[in-house]
């Protein structure tokens, strides 16, 4: 109840943003319990007129129980960093950054418990990941220059080369979803909310709303629109998406 509440609050944020997001998952069983996962995803932001971020991942699951289930796997991202404006302890703007692309490692490892209760199926899944990001040239200007320069149309000659540090974040994730098995239907619906909390506490919420679609049996499609907000240093503002994705076993 506790996540729900918060997911409702948080929410209440206007979004500023309207994005894309296609997913292509493959799974393949090597037994009843032990699984490996493999994915892509693209994602789009600005209208879905620019590309936001590419990632590869690669996992595995154990199923201990029907009702419980651990997974731990690695995910390549490849991000491209808008524009952004920094801003001092203050809350006073300090540096303008222009976009530049670039790369993020992360690790993680969760445990998903699951209920069935007549055609309503419920889980939780807590998961940690360690994310880290390489140091990266960039280009920076102090903003009061910046503000000057968009006058006087003279930034390219204020600007200078500096490197965006190095930095390692960890996070928790918690999701609870919640499906619905539609009678002698293809479509599964569903619903969820996530918690991302880190240092500083909550971080990022997700709540997602869509369906599920059997195409046959190991291939499935999914549809679904999802609201985020952001209260991290991220690069990221509130936003709206549709997303797309494949899954199929192999």
């Amino acid at each position: 109840m506790a996540l729900l509440a918060a997911c409702c609050q948080t929410t209440k944020a206007q979004g500023n943003d309207f994005g894309g997001i296609l997913e292509v998952e493959g799974t393949h069983k090597f037994s009843k319990k032990l699984s490996l996962d493999a994915g892509a995803e693209l994602r789009l932001r600005d209208n879905v007129s620019e590309v936001d971020r590419v990632a590869l991942s690669l996992g595995a699951g154990y199923k201990f129980t029907k009702w419980l289930r651990a997974d731990a796997g690695y995910a390549l991202l490849i991000d491209n960093n808008g524009d952004r404006i920094t801003y001092d302890e203050d809350g006073d703007e300090n540096n303008f950054v222009k976009s530049y692309w670039g790369m993020r490692q992360r690790f993680y490892a969760g445990i998903t418990g699951k209920l069935d209760l007549g055609r309503f199926s419920f889980s939780l899944r807590e998961r940690f990941q360690y994310t880290y990001r390489p140091e990266k040239d960039s280009v920076k200007v102090s903003y009061s220059k910046y503000a000057k320069a968009l006058e006087a149309a003279t930034l390219d000659e204020l600007v200078y080369n500096k490197s965006v540090k190095a930095k390692n974040k960890c996070l928790l994730r918690s999701k609870l979803t919640v499906k619905y098995d539609i009678p002698n239907s293809n479509f599964k619906p569903f619903a969820s909310c996530e918690l991302f909390t880190g240092e500083g506490g909550l971080q990022k919420t997700r709540v997602n709303v869509g369906t599920e679609f059997r195409i046959s049996k190991g291939n499935d499609l999914k549809l679904y629109y999802r609201y985020q907000t952001v209260n991290d240093d991220d690069y990221e503002g509130d936003s709206h998406y549709v997303g797309v994705g494949y899954s199929f076993r192999f």
